[in-house]
């Protein structure tokens, strides 16, 4: 009967130690060359306190296969934690206090210095412009970090009994302290920190690792197991639901539904905690070496297995992985018509059941722009939408992409091809355009005829070839709707919207001319290389000629008629003109027969032309 009893509880211990469950598995590791106590995972990087010979840093962007990137070999830092914010990492050194490593560039990361306040420094965590150093001997420390070149200490606070590990949540820190349980401090000024409250007593005498998470706080000790404790008021923390017999545990992470204690030699062990009054033993995975501490990330545990390993391990049974969606999976504009700006939407989506992280999205292909930012993340079932658009000045079919970086494990990129055919309107079309529009406004018979006429007018000059004529038109129809607009006839709606169309089609026309070839398919910029001054033709001319000039960048141009004694008998021009081919008609009715000097003043540039009127 002894021998039967003895055999089941050999069995129990072994069922309990050993990798009774088939849901965690080991991906990969990292090596290093003596103790891992800590892990810190930011992005495709995992940070590696080395106990004896400093920083290591592995690209986990493969799990399977972790690389080691770079080292900051410095001895004797006996780094035990490790936290990171923005281009810095911080670690919790054993006789070296804080230290600091800039790793902007993770192949290059260089060591800045250390602060030491205390000796005997177990934990660090970094809040927003602070950084939380617990010394075993000596309590609590909150240093200034707003600044990682010139970090200082802002107070301390030490609530006796050696505190092993620390986790802060909105200025509110639990401390695990080993003789007197969780101990809570509101250091929500960081200048002044005061003990709020504790939870002690036999059960909690060993506690070495703390997570603060949502108001309640998982703390892990040596001896029992691991404890749930409701820390909404700080200063009355109380006990919601333990779990024993778990063997040492020296510290624990949540994620989700589930704690993750780093068991020591039994591994990891992992807590269904969805109700906290009752967690339960989900599994249990034996480690090669003695499991420390742990980072959760993207469906792995990064697990600091004490000597020489970080391990990665599958947990993605219990927390899941995030999961990338977007749509459409393809982006097209259709016929868009030159030089119109067109947008669409396309929805980023995480379908997983973690957080999501989109690191970076390049866009690729000319004449398209989208909004966006920078890293965000989406939590399950988020969206977010960027807006992307496209101002073509190309014509036919122009192709483009947009890659999306996350950290979604079996799709990491995910492109997105845009498409968009780009057309060609010939200004009289969009002049025949405004016709239209104008024929639908609230205005009375002759107040849209007056709109229509000068619109008639602008297609007469553009179809004889008279450009600058016509811009001149348009120009008055554009000084025609803003009265409409001012007088209260035409809204400021209706009437923005005929200016904008008539400012878009003069600038087309300075640009391109009436219809640029005719077709569209041979578009042709008109602004010329360098300054130009064509023959005036007719010449000789009988009433009306055309003075014709291109300019390469916009100047101001004088151009006046002057007869044989020197007399100016007309003034064609005297404004700034744009970066284009310009036209401009004398019309000589009323001036006798006979030869006249055309003077064009461009900036350093006077030409002078003769033309002949006959009668």
């Amino acid at each position: 009967m002894r021998l039967t009893k003895f055999i089941f509880s050999l069995m129990m211990v072994f069922l309990i130690s050993s990798n009774v469950f088939a849901d965690i598995t080991e991906l990969g590791y990292i090596q290093t060359p003596s103790y891992v106590m800590d892990v810190e995972v930011d992005g495709d990087y995992a940070y590696i306190p080395d106990y004896y010979y400093g920083l290591y840093i592995a690209d986990i962007s493969d799990p399977e296969n972790p690389t080691q990137v770079s080292q900051v070999n410095i001895r004797n830092t006996y780094a035990r934690a490790i936290d990171k914010q923005g281009d810095y990492v911080y670690t919790a050194e054993f006789y070296n206090g804080l230290g600091i490593y800039n790793v902007s560039d993770p192949e290059n990361p260089t060591r800045v210095g250390n602060v030491r306040p205390a000796y005997y420094c177990y934990d660090i965590e970094v809040e927003g412009d602070y950084a939380y150093l617990v010394s075993y001997y000596y309590g609590l420390y909150i240093l200034d970090i707003s600044d990682p070149q010139d970090i200082f200490v802002v107070s301390n606070v030490n609530a006796s009994g050696y505190e092993y590990s620390l986790s802060v949540e909105n200025g509110i820190v639990c401390l695990a302290n080993y003789y007197y349980g969780l101990v809570v401090i509101d250091a929500t000024d960081p200048n002044d920190p005061v003990i709020q409250g504790s939870v002690t007593g036999a059960r909690y005498r060993y506690s070495y690792g703390v997570d603060f998470l949502e108001g309640t706080a998982y703390i892990a000790d040596t001896r029992f197991g691991m404890g749930v404790i409701d820390v909404s008021d700080p200063a009355d923390p109380t006990e919601i639901g333990s779990i024993e017999n778990m063997g040492p545990s020296y510290n624990v992470t949540v994620a989700g539904d589930y704690a993750f204690l780093a068991n020591y030699s039994n591994g990891v062990r992992v807590i269904d905690v969805s109700d906290p009054a009752n967690p339960t033993l989900a599994e249990t995975y034996n480690t090669p070496y003695y499991a420390w501490n742990m980072r959760i990330h993207n469906g792995e545990a990064y697990l600091a297995d004490y000597n020489y390993f970080m391990r990665i391990l599958d947990v993605s049974e219990y927390i899941g992985q995030p999961e990338i969606d977007v749509e459409p999976e393809i982006i097209d504009f259709g016929e868009v018509e030159f030089r119109r700006v067109a947008s669409e939407v396309l929805t980023i989506r995480n379908i997983g059941s973690t957080d999501l992280t989109v690191s970076n999205a390049t866009l690729s292909g000319d004449y398209f722009d989208f909004d966006f930012d920078g890293e965000f993340v989406l939590a399950p079932d988020e969206s977010l939408e960027l807006n992307v658009s496209v101002n073509p000045e190309e014509l036919g079919d122009l192709t483009g992409e947009i890659v999306i970086s996350s950290d979604d494990r079996d799709e990491p990129e995910v492109t997105v091809a845009i498409t968009v055919n780009c057309v060609w309107i010939p200004a009289t079309e969009l002049v025949e355009r405004l016709v239209g529009v104008c024929g639908d406004l609230d205005l009375n018979r002759g107040q849209r005829n007056s709109l229509i006429t000068k619109l008639e007018h602008i297609l007469t000059k553009f179809n004889r070839g008279q450009i600058r004529p016509g811009l001149n038109q348009l120009n008055a129809f554009i000084n025609h709707v803003t009265d409409f607009v001012e007088e209260g006839v035409l809204s400021a709606e209706d009437g923005g919207a005929l200016i904008a169309e008539a400012q878009f089609i003069e600038v087309l026309v300075n640009d391109y001319g009436v219809d640029s070839l005719g077709d569209g398919t041979n578009l042709v910029n008109t602004i010329p290389d360098d300054f130009i001054f064509e023959n005036c033709y007719p010449n000789p001319f009988n009433a009306e000629t055309t003075v014709s000039f291109g300019l390469p960048e916009a100047e101001f141009v004088s151009i006046k008629v002057y007869d044989m004694s020197g007399r100016v008998v007309a003034d064609l021009a005297s404004s700034q003109y744009s970066a284009s081919k310009h036209e401009i008609s004398w019309h000589a009715q009323g001036m006798p027969a006979g030869n006249y000097l055309i003077h064009l003043n461009v900036g350093e540039n006077n030409s002078v032309q003769k033309v002949t009127l006959i009668k």
